[in-house]
């Protein structure tokens, strides 16, 4: 069973978030099959990491291209759960290996 750690450091209206996974290898990979972390507090809202490793379903609107695409590729996304913010969220994600690389 994989372990998630989440915690929240938060500055200002900066915030960071941490979602570690062990042994990523072993989540449900098919696609559609999501992942989160815990909901955290940040800069007064609430967030959470969604991790899809199979990438996205396919949407009806989507050409073949696209599709082929979402299946791929992984997806990563960050929710933001409430209250929501009234203007634009900036973030950068960064992704780490098992070596911190």
């Amino acid at each position: 069973m994989e372990t998630v750690r989440a915690k929240i450091c938060a500055e200002s209206k900066t915030v960071k978030l941490v979602f570690d996974i062990d042994n990523y290898s072993s989540l449900p990979s098919k696609q559609g099959d999501a992942t989160k972390s815990p909901v955290m507090e940040g800069a007064g809202y609430k967030w959470q990491l969604g991790v899809y490793p199979g990438g996205l379903e396919a949407d009806a609107t989507d050409d073949p291209e696209r599709a082929q695409i979402r299946k791929d590729c992984v997806a990563v996304f960050l929710y933001c759960v409430g209250p929501f913010p009234p203007s634009k969220t900036k973030f950068t994600l960064r992704l780490v290996n098992q070596k911190g690389k």
